[in-house]
């Protein structure tokens, strides 16, 4: 994956401070940086070193959600359906792998909630948040969001209760004081601020709530989310668009069924982190948009579940147990068989690409690649992966025909490889069929197609 790719030259040379900007227009929480720099020192620069961490966060989530959908719902069959959506998602399975922060984002939403609103006394609860705070603050971006809703809550029941707490202010206070160092330290003057800013214009909440722009935005943050949690990255089809909606609807009917219970706690919890990270990103601090939110999918997850155990009942006392049931069973068979059709997780698969090249290359030939596969051509040549060399790089651009572009490139008396990776679906389609498709008397072509990635040779004829 590119974005991978370009972290992962920046940690596995060691000459390259993680506490200075990192290369490729990367960044990530320091602490984040310093484990992966741990892992590197330990087992090497490999992919599987690099994604160690990420795996252990994920797995470490799993016994966390459980406790988490017990803890809220207190139903058997809501955690079990929970933790089935939660365990087969093929987003947070994708992200359990990937050389990113998301799902350590995950794995601190779910300490953090579980400590906040655990059963233990209230000094144990604001030690344990102080320390854990102060860690998961340099470890994740999303963990003071967590943190100020957790302690809003607290000063609520405080005023509700006119009695005030020392620890809770002494707790707030260490809180601040962790998030004032890490703001101050690494965030306030990273230099890709005003990149990032212009790059995920698309994921800040328009303002105004009375205008079709904002309601264009909400209906695409929240159906785009849905549909990768319930089927991955494949291309969306009509019945995965019927899910989605499905889905939106079950999590909208799962919060009212919990208002009318009165279960003001578990709407808190769902909804609180939901409003608070959209009203930040209005403010274009942080984007509300794919996976720098997958940290709230087990919030969507449990609305969801807890909405299918409401509509159970209903189908179940107006059409009997039986129907209720196989209704149920389908929608559930079906979405498993699209969940698994995802499987093995790939998006660019660059690997595959460059091993198909290495293995027909020879001496005397020449090889293009795409300017977007410079990351991480470069990064398996530092890990011995290959030891080909490009000879040029090609900008793909969008073009009405890719063969008249590519056969330019090509020398009348050697064989010419491309490899293009990190491109739109759309180009890789283009490509595939006019190579496929178009007819090319005076070349002969070579193709290896792999998950978002490509690689050819074009020769001329003798």
């Amino acid at each position: 994956m590119h974005d991978e790719a370009a972290l992962a030259l920046g940690l596995i040379d060691f000459d390259i401070s993680v506490f200075q900007p990192l290369p490729n227009q990367q960044s990530a929480p320091i602490l984040f940086l310093l484990i992966e720099r741990f892992f590197i020192i330990l087992f090497g620069k490999s992919e599987y070193a690099l994604r160690l961490f990420p795996l252990i966060c994920s797995l470490i989530s799993l016994p966390l959600f459980r406790i988490f959908v017990l803890r809220f719902s207190k139903d058997e069959k809501t955690m079990l359906i929970s933790f089935a959506l939660f365990s087969f998602s093929p987003l947070l399975i994708y992200y359990s792998s990937v050389l990113k922060p998301y799902i350590v984002d995950t794995m601190v939403f779910l300490f953090l909630i579980i400590i906040g609103y655990g059963n233990s006394k209230q000094a144990q609860k604001y030690l344990w948040l102080s320390f854990l705070g102060v860690i998961f603050i340099f470890l994740s971006n999303i963990a003071v969001f967590i943190l100020f809703v957790i302690y809003i809550w607290f000063f609520s029941i405080q005023i509700k209760e006119k009695k005030f707490h020392l620890s809770f202010f002494i707790s707030g206070i260490t809180i601040l004081v962790a998030f004032a160092f890490n703001y101050l330290l690494f965030v306030r003057n990273n230099p890709l601020k005003e990149f990032m800013v212009d790059y995920w214009q698309f994921a800040f909440m328009p303002l105004n709530p009375f205008t079709t722009d904002f309601w264009s935005w909400l209906i695409t943050s929240f159906s785009l989310h849905f549909k990768r949690l319930l089927a991955g990255f494949i291309v969306p089809n009509g019945f995965i668009y019927f899910l989605a909606g499905l889905s939106l609807f079950l999590f909208l009917i799962g919060i009212v069924k919990n208002v009318f219970a009165k279960k003001i706690e578990f709407v808190y919890v769902i909804l609180s982190p939901v409003i608070l990270h959209m009203l930040i990103s209005s403010l274009e601090l942080y984007p509300f948009r794919s996976r720098l939110i997958l940290y709230l999918s087990p919030l969507f997850i449990a609305a969801v579940a807890s909405g299918i155990i409401y509509f159970h009942h209903v189908t179940k006392k107006y059409f009997g147990f039986s129907i209720a049931v196989f209704l149920w069973s389908v929608i559930a068979a079906i979405s498993l068989f699209i969940g698994f059709g995802n499987y093995p997780l790939e998006r660019e698969e660059i690997k595959k690409s460059i091993q198909f090249v290495e293995e027909n290359f020879n001496t005397t030939d020449k090889l293009i690649i795409s300017d977007a596969s410079t990351v991480a051509f470069d990064y398996y040549a530092q890990i011995n992966f290959h030891d080909l060399e490009n000879d040029s790089l090609v900008d793909m651009a969008d073009l009405e025909n890719y063969i008249s572009f590519f056969t330019k490139l090509v020398d009348d008396n050697r064989k010419t490889w491309f490899i293009l990776s990190h491109i739109t679906r759309q180009q890789r389609e283009k490509v595939l069929t006019q190579l496929e498709n178009q007819a090319l008397e005076e070349y002969s072509v070579q193709l290896n197609k792999s998950t978002g990635s490509l690689a050819f040779c074009i020769q001329k004829n003798e």
